[in-house]
């Protein structure tokens, strides 16, 4: 579970219930044991939770931040990229200099 991001309360809650059954297994073994189950439970609301936030947000959420990602993909980063599409090419290559004739000033 630690590969996954926003899931680590998920991971505490479980670790707590891994020591109670090890507890369990030197002392107090009943209270400890209703102890661990109690903490799975939590970690079980917690995780189901989790999964119904991230089902919701891939179907509110992701598309618009598809959506966002192309309509800044052309703008943010130009020089950044490895390389860039013919028409940004195109715009950063243009020459925008305005010419004028300095041969007076000579």
């Amino acid at each position: 579970m630690s590969g996954v991001p926003g899931v680590s309360t998920i991971k505490t809650v479980l670790s707590k219930s891994r020591r109670a059954l090890k507890k369990g297994l030197k002392k107090d073994a009943e209270q400890q044991r209703e102890k661990a189950v109690e903490l799975t439970a939590q970690a079980k609301q917690q995780l189901s939770d989790n999964l119904a936030w991230r089902a919701n947000a891939q179907d509110s959420v992701l598309p618009q931040l598809r959506a966002f990602k192309q309509n800044i993909s052309e703008t943010i980063g130009v020089r950044g990229q490895k390389q860039l599409s013919k028409s940004q090419a195109k715009y950063v290559a243009r020459c925008q200099s305005g010419h004028e004739d300095i041969s007076i000033y000579f």
